[in-house]
């Protein structure tokens, strides 16, 4: 992603180019160091190694996780949460959600331009792309 952007502005003027995400900007690369220690804060003494690629405007992130130097999914770091919940197995298979958001509608400009969702869909296809993650069948 970072080859062709560096990253979501918060104050741009053509919201079609603010969210990646409903809700969640692709870290800039001048503040990544920045989120990645609020990420270090929120997950104190941690072994496994959390790489925030998506944050908000609660300082909630979407973040890959290490654990002894192997990927093992995306996680979801909220602010006000107990610890991170898994979301996907993989990388691959975060965009490949997303991919499949976008192609299905799911993800839409609102009649304002921003970028909104259908969640009751958006969780049908988080539950067809990750069969086996509680998240994607919580109520």
């Amino acid at each position: 992603m970072y080859s062709k952007v560096s990253g979501t502005y918060y104050e741009i003027e053509d919201q079609r180019l603010m969210d990646f995400l409903p809700g969640y900007l692709l870290i800039r690369d001048a503040e990544y160091e920045s989120f990645t220690q609020s990420v270090k804060e929120m997950i104190p003494n941690g072994e496994d190694k959390y790489y925030p690629i998506l944050v908000n405007y609660s300082s909630d992130f979407y973040a890959l996780k290490v654990s002894e130097g192997k990927e093992n999914g995306i996680f979801l770091i909220e602010h006000d949460a107990d610890g991170p919940t898994k979301i996907h197995h993989s990388f691959e298979d975060f965009p490949r959600t997303i991919i499949a958001c976008y192609k299905e509608k799911i993800y839409f400009l609102d009649d304002d331009g921003y970028l909104d969702m259908d969640f009751d869909e958006e969780q049908l296809i988080g539950q067809k792309y990750n069969p086996d993650i509680d998240y994607w069948f919580e109520d």
